[in-house]
């Protein structure tokens, strides 16, 4: 019984395999974490590294810039991830064995600590091999995966249609009255969020907590200098009260002390969604700007 079970058990997974491999076919994710890992496995696995020139690496705040949406799409890969640091991307970057000719490091959070063996779990020996030549075991193409995609994909289209014949059936009047309060909803919220971002950017990063993050800095920074990368920090634009807020103030001038052979884009000023986090559009438009100037960079040292 146990050996038949078995046998169907990988004459199944076999069949997932080659079909995942053949049809690549679409699922959905739920939470930033799937986000997260799809990003990594998709560097790993799917992207031809030999037509990359740039990558970046970040928080939520840089992840917010599409590069499927840019003409650069094939050279540029954005390794940055939502709810986390630079230093996950930068682990995952360096264990590749991969180098990019330009590497654009987010300042913005750069105090994050990383998660504990958070990168180092992408390279599992075994794991690894399997994920990289059976897509089937790779998060994306796993069959719970493909299952959110039907399920979610039916709700909704179903919310939709309902929500069309709610719509339909309504008084014009409301639902401007409505579209207004939803407004003012969510610029209530905007600046409620603002103003606890403020009160902990407002807390000076410690001399103390810098030698800690210098050191696990400058070990990736002396890595991909040494690889022939070019370097170049840069800051995510936010509300202005975020960017001249001490923590920024101070983030920058470290930097600057620290890293004078490397190059410093500073932000302006975007509208944001939440006080902190780019919209779209403006997100698009500042990765844009920021590979104009980055290809105009010389060499780091």
């Amino acid at each position: 019984m146990i050996k038949k079970t078995s046998i169907y058990l990988i004459l199944f997974l076999t069949i997932y395999s080659i079909l995942a491999n053949l049809l690549h076919w679409p699922s959905k994710s739920l939470t930033q974490w799937e986000d997260n890992e799809r990003l990594i496995s998709k560097f790993l696995f799917s992207v031809n590294h030999d037509k990359i020139n740039t990558v970046i690496v970040g928080s939520s705040m840089a992840f917010r810039m599409t590069v499927n949406e840019n003409p650069y799409k094939d050279t540029v890969y954005n390794l940055s991830l939502g709810g986390q640091g630079l230093f996950e991307g930068l682990e995952v970057l360096k264990r590749s064995s991969f180098s990019p000719k330009y590497l654009l490091i987010e300042s913005n959070v750069i105090y994050r600590e990383p998660r504990q063996n958070y990168a180092a779990s992408f390279f599992t020996p075994g794991v690894y091999q399997l994920k990289k030549w059976l897509p089937g075991f790779r998060q994306e193409y796993r069959p719970i995966t493909f299952g959110q995609y039907l399920y979610y994909g039916i709700k909704g289209r179903l919310n939709h249609f309902f929500q069309h014949q709610q719509n339909q059936n309504s008084i014009i009047s409301d639902s401007h009255k409505t579209s207004d309060t939803i407004i003012n909803t969510q610029n209530t919220t905007k600046q409620t969020n603002l103003d606890a971002v403020i009160q902990n950017y407002n807390k000076t990063f410690r001399e103390t907590d810098w030698t800690k993050t210098n050191q696990r800095l400058k070990s990736f920074i002396n890595h991909f200098v040494e690889k022939g990368s070019t370097i170049c920090f840069f800051e995510m634009p936010s509300e202005q009260l975020l960017l001249e807020s001490e923590l920024n103030t101070y983030i920058r001038k470290i930097l600057a002390n620290s890293y004078p052979n490397q190059s410093f884009i500073k932000a302006h000023d975007m509208e944001t969604t939440d006080g902190v986090h780019l919209k779209p559009e403006e997100a698009h438009n500042y990765l844009g700007e920021l590979l104009i100037k980055i290809y105009q960079l010389k060499p780091s040292q």
